[in-house]
């Protein structure tokens, strides 16, 4: 249920991405500067429903770091009263045949060298909504017991460095892999995904952006993995 939600904030925001700088004491600040190759995006939300008929509320956070000389860093942390995750992925333009997931709690990583790209079944269009100042494209997409709701802007800032720098990803990577027909509408501004099981369960995740930069500047091994 875990890896299952994860890899669903993971493709569905990496519709967008983002850099920062780190000091000692682990907090990043935003440098910025007239290098337009970097770009940086967060998102906040929140998972709530029932498992079991157990309720749950987890706060959702993911951040996106990109720098189209460099490569990507992609975090997604999830915050409970029992979860607690923190995974990263991280990939290198210098080595485009993998990337690397890494758990900040248990400080432990796993090479991913790919496994099939992961079926695009295409979106409707629902019709366009300001969101949080940006003129948004409404998609929508249902499959199964899943439906997914997108608001997706070109005026996300750094969405043009991230729509070059993704198109060296390869496809077969399924830990990066881009829904390219909500990826095409622009920069992810605001998720909603409901599913429910046969038991009539719900689960809703939202995710919303809450900052997006371009031209900022990243601290030295902002893109390898820690040690």
């Amino acid at each position: 249920m875990r890896i299952h939600l994860l890899l669903i904030i993971l493709t569905l925001t990496l519709s967008s991405m983002g850099p920062t700088t780190l000091t000692a004491k682990n907090k990043r600040v935003v440098e910025n500067r007239t290098d337009n190759s970097r770009a940086l995006l967060k998102y906040s939300g929140k998972l709530t429903g029932s498992v079991n008929n157990v309720s749950m509320s987890i706060n959702v956070s993911a951040r996106l770091e990109v720098d189209s000389s460099t490569g990507v860093r992609y975090e997604v942390s999830m915050q409970g009263p029992k979860i607690s995750s923190h995974i990263g992925i991280f990939y290198k333009f210098s080595n485009p045949y993998q990337t690397i997931i890494y758990n900040f709690v248990t400080h432990k990583s796993e090479v991913n060298k790919g496994g099939g790209a992961i079926e695009d079944h295409g979106v409707a269009v629902i019709g366009k909504d300001s969101v949080n100042n940006y003129l948004c494209t409404h998609l929508q997409q249902a499959k199964n017991s899943e439906t997914q709701d997108f608001w997706m802007s070109t005026s996300v800032p750094g969405f043009a460095q991230v729509a070059g720098a993704l198109k060296s990803i390869d496809p077969n990577l399924n830990m990066m892999v881009i829904i390219q027909s909500v990826f095409k509408w622009g920069g992810l501004v605001r998720l909603k995904w409901v599913a429910v099981t046969s038991q009539g369960e719900a689960t809703t995740l939202t995710l919303n952006l809450i900052e997006s930069q371009s031209g900022v500047r990243f601290p030295v091994g902002e893109f390898d993995v820690p040690k």
